[in-house]
This record gives structure tokens, sequence and C-alpha cells, in this order.
């Protein structure tokens, strides 16, 4: 399936009234109205079903957040629930800083003249992201670039986010509408009125090499070659100076266990337990050719949460992951524990998987919590056919209920 891209024409049309107002109220120095925040019971709703920032991932917690205006009040925006939006702190500070760092201190209509390119660029850009999250700013480059360096010190890494868009867009009890994992995103998008690349691509097409979670240059370094892993036994030239030899490949997941131990460690860690280990067997060193021998490209957190997601635990903000061996409970010990003695809702049974798992895992949602036990489908069905004589579930949806069966 081809992927839809889009550019600043695209964007234009799309968000034409916006610039329209923000045009008008610059040109006539219009006055600033008065924001206000999102009500306490859309909060206290985010936070309880662990919604996240929906630009960089983080989870609500009740004091970490802000009520953001898409288009900045300053700009012209109005304080209505079609042009706000929760962020967190940072995002929020992030993108103040972001437009400042391109006009300055308001009063903005001093800047309409010399800078209504660059002012309607951010405007796309903060249209865009509201909708549809920052795995497709790319398609306004500088600002993405620019607010990736205020954010996260030019380095998107690894977003997961779960999040709310625009207060119009939802209301408590809706699941969240901006749903991706980063990892799994391979949308490109280009500003087509300026063909230069935003440095973070720019750095991915030139090369980079991952040690750990920590990003380096790998241009002066030349990858050797690699034979293909078959069964056990892998015969390889690693280098010039490395004799060929037989190697006695251990399983990834013998590897990683051996290598985190009993104790929870970083992720930084285990890249240099790697590194060394890789170097010892083969002569090689780094995660890249580590995980290439098993057939696996890409940033450690991403291969393992992928390859042994049922056998690790990943935890943690970049740049201080952490990485345990799990030891994981039966799907029956889990729900009985959740249940309790009483009966509850199929609903408030959803939430506490959902808090369990992020917990446990560091993420969040049912689904995550059933495919990690191999299930997929609704809670319903899964929990009737794995846990049928230990679980009764009635009532009509959305209003199920379940208990557990003495």
């Amino acid at each position: 399936m081809s992927e839809k891209t889009y550019d600043l024409y695209d964007l234009e049309d799309k968000y034409q009234q916006s610039l329209d107002d923000c045009k008008k109220f610059l040109v006539s120095k219009g006055r600033v109205v008065k924001g206000t925040k999102i009500s306490k019971s859309r909060i206290d709703y985010m936070v309880s079903i662990n919604a996240t920032c929906p630009l960089c991932g983080a989870i609500f917690n009740g004091k970490n957040s802000n009520t953001e205006h898409i288009l900045p009040l300053g700009l012209g925006g109005k304080n209505v629930a079609n042009n706000k939006i929760q962020l967190c702190v940072a995002c929020n500070s992030a993108k103040n800083n972001l437009i400042q760092s391109y006009l300055g201190q308001p009063p903005y209509w001093k800047y309409y003249d010399d800078k209504w390119s660059t002012i309607k660029k951010f405007i796309l850009w903060s249209e865009f992201v509201s909708d549809e999250g920052i795995r497709f700013s790319d398609s306004v480059p500088s600002m993405h670039q620019r607010f990736l360096d205020a954010r996260f010190g030019g380095i998107e890494d690894n977003i997961n986010v779960r999040g709310y868009g625009r207060l119009s867009s939802w209301k408590v009890g809706d699941e969240p509408d901006i749903n991706f994992d980063q990892r799994k995103t391979k949308k490109v998008l280009r500003d087509t009125k300026d063909k230069t690349k935003s440095g973070f691509f720019s750095m991915i097409e030139s090369g980079i090499g991952i040690l750990g979670d920590k990003i380096f240059s790998d241009k002066k370094k030349k990858i050797r070659p690699k034979t293909r892993v078959q069964n056990t036994q892998v015969k390889e030239i690693i280098n010039p100076h490395v004799k060929e030899k037989e190697l006695e490949l251990e399983s990834l997941e013998e590897v990683i266990i051996k290598l985190v131990g009993k104790d929870e460690i970083t992720l930084q860690k285990l890249g240099i337990k790697i590194s060394k280990y890789e170097n010892k067997r083969s002569g090689g060193k780094g995660t890249r050719e580590f995980f290439a021998t098993y057939g696996h490209k890409g940033t450690m957190k991403n291969i393992l949460e992928k390859e042994l997601g049922d056998k690790i635990d990943i935890s943690g903000d970049h740049p201080n992951l952490q990485i345990k061996i799990n030891s994981l409970e039966s799907l029956e010990e889990v729900i009985i524990k959740l249940v309790g003695k009483e009966e509850i809702t199929l609903q408030k049974l959803g939430i506490k998987i959902s808090k369990y798992e992020h917990k446990r895992s560091g993420k969040t949602g049912t689904k995550t919590f059933f495919t990690t036990y191999g299930h997929k489908g609704t809670m319903k069905n899964i929990l009737e056919k794995e846990m049928g004589d230990k679980v009764d579930i009635s009532g009509e949806h959305p209003n199920l209920k379940i208990k557990i069966k003495l």
C-alpha cells in the first residue's frame, strides 16, 4: 500500500481558515484573548487510562501537562475547544520556544511584513501535528527539526503515542484518537517549497550507529561483511585481522538473559556488555553488529521489545531506560487479582489491565497485555475462551460485568 504524503500546498488547503484568521489578526493588530484550561474531569480521565502527550508520548500524571492553543492566542487563535490540545509541560514549552526562536517576543504583529512566510509555516506545522502527531511533522522540515532540537536535543527517539488531539474531537470515555508507534512509521514527508532535508533524516541517510540508546556518527566505520546465520553453527570472517573460525552461536534470548542477569540494569550498560560480548565472540564490536548476526536491524530497545517482549521488561524514559528479566504472572493469576472478590465492569477491568501493563512493561492498553500471552481479539472473547471456567461475564455491551467464580 502506498503511503500518503503531504506538502505545504496540501496543508495550506487544509488549514486555510487558520491562516486567514492569523493574517487578519496581525494586520489589524488585534487584541489577544484570555485562554482557559481544559476541565479537571478530562484531565482525570486521561490520567486514569494512562493517556500520553500526543507529541512525545510522555504519560500524563495530572501535574505534568498544560493546555496548549494550537493557533497561539498571540497569533489570533481563539479560546475554543477546536483550538485546544493537552500537551506535556516539556512539549508545551518547546512549542513556545519554537515560535519565539523565529519571531522573538510578542506582540507578533510587528513581524508580519518581514516574516509572514515563517509564521505561516509554524501555523501549518502546529495545526498538522495537533491532528496527526509528530510522526508526520517533517512535511514542514524547518519547524520539525527546530522542535526536535528544543524538545529532544535534535533526535526523536522511539515515540509511542496514545493521546488525544483537539479538545473538540473527543469527550470523557472516548478512546485516544492519536495512536501510533513511531518504530512502525515509515512515512517520509517533505516541504516541496524547501528541498533541503531535515537534519534528522540527513543523519539517518548518512549512516547512524547505535550503542545502547546513544546515537553516534558511523560514517568512517566500514561495516564488515557477514554470512547468514544457519542453525547454531556459523562460520564467518569478521575482519582481515581475525582468522576464520567455528563459532557456537547462542540464541538471542540466551545471551540477553545472561548479560542482564538477575538485577535491573540500564539499557546503556547492556549495550556495553553486548559490545564486549561481540568482541570476544567474533572480534567485532557494537550492538549493531551483534543484532545483525541474528538478522535484526534497528535500535536495541525496539529489537528487544519485538523479539523478547514476554521475557523482558523495559521501563523509564530515554536516556535512562532500564531493563530486567521478567517473571511473568499467568493470565489467570493477573485477572483474578485485578477483578478481586467483587463484580466489576469490563471497562473498569480494562483500565486496571492498562495500569498493570504500564507498571509491568512501560506500555499501556489491553491489546498489549493480551498480546504478551499470545492472544488476539476482544477482551470478552479472550477471557471467555481462556478462563471460561474461572470467570462469569454477564450483561450487554457497553455495560458488561465480570466476576470470579467461587
